[in-house]
């Protein structure tokens, strides 16, 4: 057989074509069973990395998760096997929000897809999760100790704080609330507060009852920059109402009478019964504050005085804001004044005059509980332990009224206005702070904010908080900051000895001091309110400033969680 017809034959024999074909058939079969079984084991592994990355950061974007949440990724991916494929993590939050977004990825080498040039698979994961309150309570515990005006202290604080209180109140000042509290050796809650927790004023040891007198203020030994005059509204005792008058005359002007501020006290009166429509010439007149030159603002009782021009126990406002106006001297007509009181008054009938703050004592078992402090304690006296600096605090372990607690408030502008007009004060009774902060964040004290709302010393929309323990939907905060540590509680023997008004108690004669607590009974205190907030599930924020190790533990120990306590120094109050 010749080429040709061989080939010719070759071509036309169909013997083993299926055979052939079986095999194409067979390859194909095998790379997509092969791509199957690659892209099953992708799948598996981008599922599992998914369910994984799903449940780390739903427990990383949880609010009372006290760990970073950075943190808690990792150690999710971490403890499933899957840590090297964790390629980001992102968070986003605030005090009422968080969100965690967090990115996986992976490398698998390939079986059989190689055979069609896909030598590996990658495998990515995404996930994000978010958690938002709808309901926070806050309250702001601030150091206001002498300590405070070391190295600027109080200057760095006021803004710091200020910018915390508008950024979370704007949020939503109708669902949340801040309870500003101050603290020195003690917390002020106020005159309203104190009245409804019947405090007890002190009385006076019958052995310093001072001589009977016949006028009211001294010869002030220096110009007089203002006065404030302090009136009673209610015969409770208590001022009720206080009104400035600035730009006193001086030595040399026409209107110069004296230093002698009894020469105006007629016209005085006469002027905050015209002006203010709370006040009548029923009311009694209390006192009066001088503040002029170097020396320090005294306040002088005009009723019950029995001193003489001698300081008083009672209100030194005048560095403060607390007044219910202001008025410049230059602008009263003063012998229309003066005619005016002569005609209405003609003298003055006597009653008790105020010691000038509101501090209740609290009983150590208070402390083991959440709630207020029990009715009817003692009132806290009036005196001031450690050396003073009058240019930048005011006298008194307590602090003074001007300077109490701030309730459920929803203005930021407003406390903003509050913490810059702050006044620093003696001693650091951190203990009381947190005691307050705790009771106020305590649905025990309803009935005590829903009254101040029915006052009108309470935003409306706050009507009903504290909400419960563990209420749904909220959360509540202490953030308490220090320049200290926990000190032992002094009181004079004597709380009505006029010394107290003018002498630093360390100054006085040690028979009319004692030591009411020891610094450990205080921190014991502390702790055990630090432990009842935590355990009802109140998130404890802490800053130690430029605080020496002793104020650091404590502020340490306190905290939530270390990631709930901070350690800082200068400007870096800003970022805590």
């Amino acid at each position: 057989m010749n080429g040709p017809t061989m080939t010719k034959s070759f071509l036309r024999d169909d013997r083993g074509t299926m055979t052939i074909f079986s095999v194409f058939i067979l390859m194909l079969i095998l790379i997509v069973t092969g791509a199957a079984v690659d892209i099953m084991r992708h799948e598996s592994v981008r599922a599992s990395m998914q369910a994984t990355l799903d449940h780390a950061v739903l427990a990383a974007a949880d609010l009372d998760q006290q760990r970073p949440p950075e943190t808690v990724v990792t150690d999710y991916l971490t403890k499933a096997g899957m840590g090297s494929t964790l390629a980001d993590v992102r968070v986003t939050e605030s005090m009422t929000h968080r969100t965690v977004m967090a990115r996986s990825q992976t490398t698998l080498d390939t079986f059989f897809l190689r055979m069609s040039g896909f030598e590996q698979l990658n495998a990515h994961a995404l996930s994000e999760a978010e958690e938002n309150i709808s309901y926070v309570e806050v309250s702001l515990v601030l150091d206001i100790s002498g300590s405070m005006r070391w190295n600027t202290r109080m200057d760095r604080l006021k803004p710091a704080a200020g910018s915390f209180v508008e950024t979370v109140l704007a949020r939503d000042p109708n669902t949340t609330s801040i309870n500003l509290i101050p603290y020195a050796g003690q917390v002020n809650p106020g005159p309203d507060v104190f009245d409804w927790l019947e405090a007890e004023p002190p009385t006076a040891d019958a052995d310093s009852t001072p001589p009977d007198a016949t006028d009211y203020t001294p010869m002030w030994s220096q110009d007089i920059s203002n006065i404030v005059v302090y009136f009673d509204t209610d015969d409770d005792g208590f001022h009720d109402r206080a009104h400035k008058i600035e730009g006193f005359p001086e030595t040399g002007d026409p209107d110069f009478i004296s230093n002698d501020v009894d020469h105006y006290l007629g016209a005085v009166w006469a002027h905050a019964v015209q002006i203010d429509d709370d006040l009548t010439w029923d009311d009694t007149l209390l006192g009066v504050s001088i503040k002029g030159g170097k020396s320090l603002t005294a306040f002088y009782a005009v009723e019950g005085n029995a001193n003489g021009p001698a300081i008083d126990y009672g209100p030194a406002e005048n560095t403060a804001n607390g007044q219910d106006s202001e008025v410049n001297w230059g602008t009263l007509d003063i012998g229309a004044l003066e005619a005016a009181y002569v005609a209405a008054k003609g003298g003055t009938g006597a009653v008790a005059v105020s010691i000038p703050s509101s501090c209740v004592e609290i009983p150590a078992a208070a402390f083991g509980e959440t709630a207020l402090p029990p009715e009817g304690t003692a009132q806290v006296p009036h005196f001031h332990y450690w050396p003073i600096d009058n240019t930048v605090m005011d006298w008194g372990w307590c602090p003074e009224d001007v300077t109490a607690i701030q309730y459920l408030a929803n203005n930021a502008t407003q406390l903003s206005n509050d913490i810059k007009n702050l006044r620093m004060h003696d001693g650091t009774g951190t203990h009381y702070g947190m005691k307050w902060a705790v009771s106020l964040l305590s649905p025990e004290a309803r009935w005590l904010t829903d009254h101040l709302v029915e006052l009108g010393l309470a935003p409306e929309a706050h009507y009903g908080l504290p909400r419960a323990w563990g209420a749904e939907g909220t959360q509540k905060f202490i953030v308490l900051m220090t320049d200290g540590q926990i000190t032992d509680q002094w009181r004079p023997v004597d709380p009505t000895h006029l010394d107290n008004a003018i002498v630093e108690l360390k100054d006085q004669s040690s028979d009319n001091r004692v030591k009411m607590t020891r610094r450990d009974d205080n921190l014991s205190a502390f702790y055990d309110q630090c432990d009842l907030a935590k355990a009802n599930g109140v998130v404890v924020f802490t800053i130690a400033f430029e605080a020496p190790q002793g104020g650091r533990d404590e502020m340490r120990t306190c905290a939530s969680s270390a990631s709930h306590f901070f350690d800082v120094e200068g400007n870096e109050i800003n970022e805590a």
